[in-house]
Protein backbone atom coordinates (compact mmCIF):
# COMPACT_ATOMS: atom_id res chain seq x y z
CA UNK A 1 0.00 0.00 0.00
CA UNK A 2 1.36 3.40 -0.98
CA UNK A 3 2.23 5.83 1.78
CA UNK A 4 1.10 9.42 1.98
CA UNK A 5 4.24 10.90 0.41
CA UNK A 6 3.87 8.67 -2.65
CA UNK A 7 0.24 9.70 -3.03
CA UNK A 8 1.15 13.38 -2.81
CA UNK A 9 3.91 12.91 -5.39
CA UNK A 10 1.44 11.22 -7.76
CA UNK A 11 -1.07 14.00 -7.12
CA UNK A 12 1.54 16.62 -8.10
CA UNK A 13 2.20 14.76 -11.35
CA UNK A 14 -1.52 14.67 -12.09
CA UNK A 15 -1.84 18.39 -11.40
CA UNK A 16 1.10 19.11 -13.72
CA UNK A 17 -0.39 16.91 -16.42
CA UNK A 18 -3.67 18.77 -16.02
CA UNK A 19 -2.08 22.13 -16.82
CA UNK A 20 -0.66 23.41 -13.50
CA UNK A 21 2.97 23.64 -14.66
CA UNK A 22 4.51 26.23 -12.34
CA UNK A 23 6.67 24.63 -9.59
CA UNK A 24 5.90 27.58 -7.31
CA UNK A 25 2.16 27.12 -7.68
CA UNK A 26 2.50 23.37 -7.22
CA UNK A 27 4.49 23.94 -4.02
CA UNK A 28 1.79 26.27 -2.71
CA UNK A 29 -0.99 23.83 -3.61
CA UNK A 30 0.91 21.04 -1.89
CA UNK A 31 1.30 23.13 1.26
CA UNK A 32 -2.47 23.75 1.35
CA UNK A 33 -3.15 20.07 0.73
CA UNK A 34 -0.86 19.07 3.59
CA UNK A 35 -2.53 21.58 5.92
CA UNK A 36 -5.95 20.17 5.05
CA UNK A 37 -4.73 16.59 5.52
CA UNK A 38 -3.36 17.47 8.97
CA UNK A 39 -6.70 18.98 9.97
CA UNK A 40 -8.64 15.93 8.80
CA UNK A 41 -6.22 13.53 10.49
CA UNK A 42 -6.72 15.47 13.72
CA UNK A 43 -10.47 15.03 13.24
CA UNK A 44 -10.00 11.28 13.25
CA UNK A 45 -9.97 10.49 9.52
CA UNK A 46 -7.72 7.73 8.27
CA UNK A 47 -4.68 8.75 6.26
CA UNK A 48 -6.30 7.56 3.03
CA UNK A 49 -9.59 9.33 3.73
CA UNK A 50 -7.80 12.53 4.77
CA UNK A 51 -5.83 12.52 1.53
CA UNK A 52 -8.87 11.89 -0.66
CA UNK A 53 -10.95 14.58 1.03
CA UNK A 54 -8.02 17.00 0.88
CA UNK A 55 -7.67 16.43 -2.86
CA UNK A 56 -11.37 17.08 -3.35
CA UNK A 57 -11.09 20.26 -1.27
CA UNK A 58 -8.17 21.53 -3.39
CA UNK A 59 -10.06 20.88 -6.63
CA UNK A 60 -9.30 19.55 -10.08
CA UNK A 61 -6.62 21.08 -12.33
CA UNK A 62 -9.27 22.42 -14.67
CA UNK A 63 -11.23 24.10 -11.89
CA UNK A 64 -8.06 25.59 -10.38
CA UNK A 65 -6.89 26.89 -13.76
CA UNK A 66 -10.30 28.45 -14.41
CA UNK A 67 -10.18 30.15 -11.01
CA UNK A 68 -6.67 31.44 -11.70
CA UNK A 69 -7.81 32.86 -15.03
CA UNK A 70 -10.73 34.56 -13.31
CA UNK A 71 -8.48 36.09 -10.65
CA UNK A 72 -6.00 37.23 -13.33
CA UNK A 73 -8.81 38.96 -15.25
CA UNK A 74 -10.46 40.65 -12.28
CA UNK A 75 -7.37 41.14 -10.12
CA UNK A 76 -7.11 40.81 -6.37
CA UNK A 77 -9.17 43.54 -4.72
CA UNK A 78 -7.12 43.61 -1.48
CA UNK A 79 -3.94 43.88 -3.56
CA UNK A 80 -5.43 46.76 -5.55
CA UNK A 81 -6.55 48.56 -2.41
CA UNK A 82 -3.18 48.03 -0.72
CA UNK A 83 -1.22 49.18 -3.78
CA UNK A 84 -3.42 52.25 -4.16
CA UNK A 85 -3.09 53.25 -0.50
CA UNK A 86 0.66 52.69 -0.63
CA UNK A 87 1.08 54.72 -3.82
CA UNK A 88 -1.08 57.64 -2.64
CA UNK A 89 0.56 57.90 0.79
CA UNK A 90 4.03 57.49 -0.73
CA UNK A 91 3.31 60.31 -3.16
CA UNK A 92 2.03 62.48 -0.32
CA UNK A 93 5.18 61.76 1.69
CA UNK A 94 7.34 62.64 -1.31
CA UNK A 95 5.52 65.95 -1.81
CA UNK A 96 5.84 66.95 1.85
CA UNK A 97 9.53 66.04 2.02
CA UNK A 98 10.23 67.80 -1.28
CA UNK A 99 8.70 70.98 0.12
CA UNK A 100 10.83 70.77 3.25
CA UNK A 101 13.92 70.05 1.19
CA UNK A 102 13.43 72.97 -1.22
CA UNK A 103 12.73 75.31 1.69
CA UNK A 104 16.10 74.38 3.17
CA UNK A 105 14.62 72.63 6.22
CA UNK A 106 15.88 69.18 5.21
CA UNK A 107 18.98 68.00 3.38
CA UNK A 108 18.51 65.68 0.39
CA UNK A 109 20.17 62.78 2.24
CA UNK A 110 17.93 63.17 5.29
CA UNK A 111 14.80 63.55 3.17
CA UNK A 112 15.60 60.39 1.22
CA UNK A 113 16.36 58.55 4.46
CA UNK A 114 12.99 59.55 5.95
CA UNK A 115 11.13 58.71 2.73
CA UNK A 116 12.62 55.23 2.43
CA UNK A 117 11.91 54.35 6.07
CA UNK A 118 8.36 55.71 6.09
CA UNK A 119 7.39 54.11 2.77
CA UNK A 120 9.11 50.86 3.74
CA UNK A 121 7.30 50.70 7.07
CA UNK A 122 4.03 51.47 5.28
CA UNK A 123 4.65 48.54 2.92
CA UNK A 124 5.22 46.35 5.99
CA UNK A 125 1.92 47.46 7.55
CA UNK A 126 0.11 46.71 4.29
CA UNK A 127 1.74 43.28 4.31
CA UNK A 128 0.33 42.70 7.79
CA UNK A 129 -3.08 43.96 6.66
CA UNK A 130 -3.13 41.51 3.77
CA UNK A 131 -2.11 38.74 6.18
CA UNK A 132 -5.03 39.63 8.46
CA UNK A 133 -7.36 39.48 5.45
CA UNK A 134 -5.89 36.08 4.55
CA UNK A 135 -6.47 34.80 8.07
CA UNK A 136 -10.04 36.14 8.11
CA UNK A 137 -10.91 34.46 4.81
CA UNK A 138 -9.24 31.27 5.95
CA UNK A 139 -11.26 31.19 9.16
CA UNK A 140 -14.70 32.32 8.03
CA UNK A 141 -14.90 32.58 4.25
CA UNK A 142 -14.82 30.50 1.10
CA UNK A 143 -11.21 31.07 0.14
CA UNK A 144 -10.36 29.49 -3.20
CA UNK A 145 -6.89 28.29 -4.11
CA UNK A 146 -6.45 31.02 -6.73
CA UNK A 147 -7.49 33.74 -4.29
CA UNK A 148 -5.05 32.46 -1.69
CA UNK A 149 -2.30 32.46 -4.30
CA UNK A 150 -3.13 36.03 -5.26
CA UNK A 151 -2.91 37.29 -1.68
CA UNK A 152 0.28 35.32 -1.05
CA UNK A 153 1.94 36.90 -4.11
CA UNK A 154 0.90 40.34 -2.91
CA UNK A 155 2.33 39.64 0.55
CA UNK A 156 5.61 38.50 -1.00
CA UNK A 157 5.83 41.63 -3.16
CA UNK A 158 5.16 44.04 -0.30
CA UNK A 159 7.59 42.12 1.91
CA UNK A 160 10.31 42.62 -0.69
CA UNK A 161 9.51 46.32 -1.00
CA UNK A 162 9.47 46.82 2.77
CA UNK A 163 12.79 45.03 3.31
CA UNK A 164 14.57 46.83 0.48
CA UNK A 165 13.36 50.31 1.43
CA UNK A 166 14.06 49.81 5.15
CA UNK A 167 17.63 48.65 4.49
CA UNK A 168 18.29 51.56 2.11
CA UNK A 169 16.79 53.99 4.63
CA UNK A 170 18.94 52.61 7.44
CA UNK A 171 22.11 52.84 5.35
CA UNK A 172 21.30 56.45 4.39
CA UNK A 173 20.82 57.21 8.08
CA UNK A 174 24.27 55.81 8.82
CA UNK A 175 25.79 57.97 6.05
CA UNK A 176 24.05 61.06 7.41
CA UNK A 177 25.35 60.27 10.92
CA UNK A 178 28.91 59.98 9.60
CA UNK A 179 28.64 63.32 7.82
CA UNK A 180 27.18 65.20 10.78
CA UNK A 181 28.64 63.56 13.89
CA UNK A 182 31.65 61.70 12.56
CA UNK A 183 30.35 58.34 13.81
CA UNK A 184 28.27 55.73 12.06
CA UNK A 185 26.44 54.63 15.23
CA UNK A 186 25.23 56.75 18.11
CA UNK A 187 23.13 54.13 19.90
CA UNK A 188 20.04 56.36 20.01
CA UNK A 189 16.54 54.83 20.29
CA UNK A 190 15.79 55.83 16.69
CA UNK A 191 18.90 54.08 15.43
CA UNK A 192 18.19 50.96 17.46
CA UNK A 193 14.58 50.94 16.29
CA UNK A 194 15.63 51.36 12.66
CA UNK A 195 18.16 48.53 12.94
CA UNK A 196 15.64 46.18 14.57
CA UNK A 197 13.01 47.00 11.96
CA UNK A 198 15.44 46.49 9.06
CA UNK A 199 16.69 43.15 10.39
CA UNK A 200 13.16 41.91 10.99
CA UNK A 201 11.93 42.93 7.52
CA UNK A 202 14.85 41.15 5.87
CA UNK A 203 14.08 38.03 7.93
CA UNK A 204 10.39 38.30 7.05
CA UNK A 205 11.16 38.61 3.35
CA UNK A 206 13.47 35.59 3.58
CA UNK A 207 10.71 33.57 5.23
CA UNK A 208 8.25 34.58 2.50
CA UNK A 209 10.73 33.78 -0.25
CA UNK A 210 12.36 30.55 0.88
CA UNK A 211 10.02 28.85 3.37
CA UNK A 212 6.90 28.28 1.32
CA UNK A 213 5.56 25.05 2.77
CA UNK A 214 3.27 26.57 5.38
CA UNK A 215 1.44 29.59 3.98
CA UNK A 216 -0.58 30.20 7.12
CA UNK A 217 2.55 30.34 9.29
CA UNK A 218 4.00 32.94 6.91
CA UNK A 219 0.87 35.05 7.30
CA UNK A 220 1.15 34.78 11.08
CA UNK A 221 4.73 36.05 10.82
CA UNK A 222 3.48 39.07 8.87
CA UNK A 223 0.85 39.87 11.50
CA UNK A 224 3.47 39.58 14.23
CA UNK A 225 5.74 41.72 12.07
CA UNK A 226 3.30 44.62 12.32
CA UNK A 227 3.69 44.48 16.10
CA UNK A 228 7.49 44.51 15.82
CA UNK A 229 7.56 47.39 13.32
CA UNK A 230 5.01 49.31 15.36
CA UNK A 231 7.14 48.97 18.48
CA UNK A 232 10.35 49.83 16.61
CA UNK A 233 8.79 52.96 15.14
CA UNK A 234 6.58 54.27 17.94
CA UNK A 235 8.86 53.09 20.72
CA UNK A 236 11.78 54.97 19.23
CA UNK A 237 9.68 58.13 19.02
CA UNK A 238 8.54 57.81 22.65
CA UNK A 239 12.00 57.06 24.02
CA UNK A 240 13.57 59.86 21.98
CA UNK A 241 11.34 62.46 23.64
CA UNK A 242 12.39 64.70 26.45
CA UNK A 243 10.30 62.77 28.92
CA UNK A 244 8.15 59.68 29.04
CA UNK A 245 4.36 60.11 29.08
CA UNK A 246 2.79 60.48 32.48
CA UNK A 247 -0.23 58.40 31.52
CA UNK A 248 -0.38 55.30 29.34
CA UNK A 249 -3.52 56.68 27.72
CA UNK A 250 -1.44 59.43 26.10
CA UNK A 251 -0.53 56.90 23.43
CA UNK A 252 -3.92 55.22 23.09
CA UNK A 253 -3.65 54.88 19.30
CA UNK A 254 -0.40 52.90 19.57
CA UNK A 255 -1.90 50.74 22.32
CA UNK A 256 -5.02 50.10 20.24
CA UNK A 257 -2.98 49.22 17.14
CA UNK A 258 -0.72 46.80 19.00
CA UNK A 259 -3.59 45.32 21.01
CA UNK A 260 -5.69 44.54 17.94
CA UNK A 261 -2.77 42.86 16.21
CA UNK A 262 -1.95 40.79 19.26
CA UNK A 263 -5.57 39.64 19.45
CA UNK A 264 -5.57 38.65 15.78
CA UNK A 265 -2.21 36.91 16.20
CA UNK A 266 -3.52 34.97 19.20
CA UNK A 267 -6.62 33.96 17.24
CA UNK A 268 -4.34 32.73 14.48
CA UNK A 269 -2.60 30.38 16.88
CA UNK A 270 -5.93 28.64 17.37
CA UNK A 271 -6.44 28.04 13.64
CA UNK A 272 -6.24 24.28 14.04
CA UNK A 273 -9.10 24.38 16.52
CA UNK A 274 -11.09 26.46 14.03
CA UNK A 275 -10.28 23.93 11.33
CA UNK A 276 -11.39 21.08 13.55
CA UNK A 277 -14.70 22.79 14.27
CA UNK A 278 -15.25 23.39 10.57
CA UNK A 279 -14.56 19.76 9.72
CA UNK A 280 -16.81 18.51 12.54
CA UNK A 281 -19.66 20.58 11.13
CA UNK A 282 -19.05 19.32 7.60
CA UNK A 283 -18.62 15.64 8.38
CA UNK A 284 -20.26 15.27 11.75
CA UNK A 285 -17.03 14.14 13.37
Amino acid sequence: MRNLEEKIADWREQMAAGGIKSPTILDELESHLREEIDIRLACGDSESAAFERGVVWIGTPGAIQAEFNKVERTGCLPMKIGATVWAVLSLGEAIVLSGLMFSGTLHLLVATHIFCLCVGYLASFITGGLAIYYAYRHWFGNFSTAQRQSVERAVLWFSQAAAGLAVVGFILGVLWSIQNSGTYWGGTPREIGGLCASVWLVVLWSVQQFFRKDAYARMQACIGGNVIIGLAWSGAVVLSGDSLPRHLGDYWFIELFLGLHLVVFAMGLSRRLSGLNRQRKEYGV
